[in-house]
């Protein structure tokens, strides 16, 4: 009678194996996909080897994994994660996406300059790198900014506050509420 009682364990055993070998062989998430669409002016798009010139004739174009753009003076730029989040930035501007390690399905951003942006955040939150080593992570919400020599000026238009550190001081965090309008100083 005990070899019989065996058996359901063993096959309960097997299962939860064969579950946990799946979920192991299971492909990685796919990385970010961003559909881009230059709104006026000369884009420069770079990924790996290749670099193409986008206009406003260009139409949108769907981009997956990392990639490179830069923006002349008075060029628009549209970047939308679908259901994520989006992006507009006006130039002169340069910033990068990569997918996120935690999750590839969201992008990490890099601005490494820009005019003025606009994000808003529809799901989770976003992490925007910053020129003069400032990151701003934003929850469900939308920022207006812009950079010139005094620093950064964002505006926050609404939703949840948004959180702005300096690399130089990452322990001191500065909380960005709804209606706010703040400068992260250059230099600091």
């Amino acid at each position: 009678m005990a070899p019989l009682r065996l058996v359901p364990a063993l096959f309960a055993a097997a299962s939860f194996l064969s579950v946990a070998v799946r979920a192991e062989d299971a492909p990685p998430p796919p990385p970010a996909e961003v559909v881009l669409e230059v709104r006026g002016g000369r884009a420069s798009l770079v990924q790996g080897d290749e670099v193409r010139t986008l206009t406003r004739a260009s139409r949108k174009r769907t981009v997956r994994g990392e990639a490179y753009v830069e923006l002349g003076p008075g060029s628009e730029l549209s970047l939308r994660w679908s259901g994520f989040s989006s992006l507009s930035v006006r130039g002169p501007a340069a910033l990068e996406w990569t997918p996120s390690a935690a999750d590839p399905a969201r992008p990490v951003l890099r601005i490494l300059r820009f005019g003025s942006l606009e994000a808003e955040v529809r799901r989770g939150e976003q992490e925007l790198r910053l020129p003069r080593g400032w990151t701003l992570r934003l929850g469900r919400g939308a920022v207006y900014a812009t950079e010139s020599a005094r620093g950064i000026r964002v505006d926050h238009r609404g939703g949840a506050a948004a959180v702005a550190t300096q690399q130089a001081r990452p322990g001191e965090r500065g909380t960005i509420r709804s209606g706010q309008r703040v400068l992260l100083p250059a230099g600091s």
